[in-house]
């Protein structure tokens, strides 16, 4: 447990180190949407490509890959379903994007391999896979939509698809663990070195975005996003203790993707989009620090 405060609290101070230099001048909030472009391009492809190295699509793992797609189809679902009913342009773009995704790989992964083992390691990439194909796929493609006021199409859904290096990171790392392939290890340490500054960068993102001046209607949207998320995951944690046939291990591999806060890349993605950096950084502050707390208590009562 130990391991997973001390990489959530470095996370945090990371975050309040970007806005204190913010603050100083040193940094602007537009510098903010060049981080995005790296973290989306460079740092993210890389930590899925080398937290797949060791990962295989087999036996209860299937059952962990089948959650991660059903609750994150559902969790989009709900997106849908409260960015119907909004009013404006910015607030079912936000919707879409953050009731569904999850900041597995980023925020996930460093306190899994600090506190558990190997087995939850593999569980929350896998069940990553399908957070991914709902995030860059749906999720992504009706927040681009709504922004650019076009129509969604069969082919602006494969362009939107294949033009995202996340979600090519992952089609390649699937079809090398279905064919029990892998990468040249140059390939692997030149991912190693790039992902190894994804945290950081992701939390330096964070703190340049945050703008803690939220009005009544944002921190009502906020307030609104973040209910849905932990009920709906409270809701998938109780079916995965209670009914899902797989082991103790993934069980909490799962419990933990459940808990995860908001993904990085859709925060990274709505940063480009007509949606308000302050509300993009309270959201995102919000989600990271109930996120915390869960991960901690997990952590604490499982390793």
């Amino acid at each position: 447990m130990g391991g997973a405060a001390i990489k959530i609290f470095g996370y945090l101070v990371i975050i309040a180190l970007g806005y204190i230099l913010k603050r100083a001048g040193l940094f602007r909030t537009e510098h903010s949407e060049v981080l995005s472009k790296i973290i989306l391009n460079i740092t993210l492809p890389s930590v899925i490509i080398t937290g797949f190295q060791n990962v295989s699509l087999s036996g209860e793992f299937a059952a962990v890959l089948a959650m991660g797609f059903a609750f994150n189809a559902a969790m989009f679902g709900l997106g849908v379903f409260f960015a119907k009913r909004a009013g404006e342009k910015s607030d079912k773009i936000m919707y879409g994007l953050f009731i569904p995704s999850q900041n597995i790989g980023i925020f996930g992964a460093p306190i899994v391999q600090a506190c558990f083992s190997q087995v939850v390691s593999a569980a929350i990439f896998i069940f990553d896979i399908g957070n991914a194909v709902i995030m860059f796929g749906p999720s992504f493609v009706m927040a681009s939509a709504v922004s650019e006021g076009v129509r969604i199409t069969p082919a602006s859904v494969i362009k939107k698809l294949f033009s995202t290096a996340a979600f090519d990171a992952y089609i390649l790392v699937i079809a090398l663990s279905l064919l029990n392939l892998k990468l040249p290890a140059p390939v692997l340490t030149l991912a190693g070195i790039c992902g190894a500054g994804n945290g950081f960068i992701a939390m330096l993102f964070f703190g340049i975005m945050l703008e803690p001046k939220l009005d009544r209607a944002d921190m009502r949207l906020v307030a609104t996003i973040l209910s849905v998320r932990l009920a709906a995951g409270a809701a998938a944690a109780l079916i995965v203790w209670t009914l899902l046939p797989i082991t103790l291990e993934l069980k909490i591999g799962v419990t933990l993707c459940l808990s995860m806060p908001i993904a990085t890349a859709s925060a990274a993605h709505a940063s480009g989009l007509d949606c308000k950096k302050q509300r993009i950084s309270g959201l995102s502050a919000a989600s990271l620090f109930i996120s915390a707390g869960l991960a901690i208590f997990i952590a604490a009562v499982f390793s």
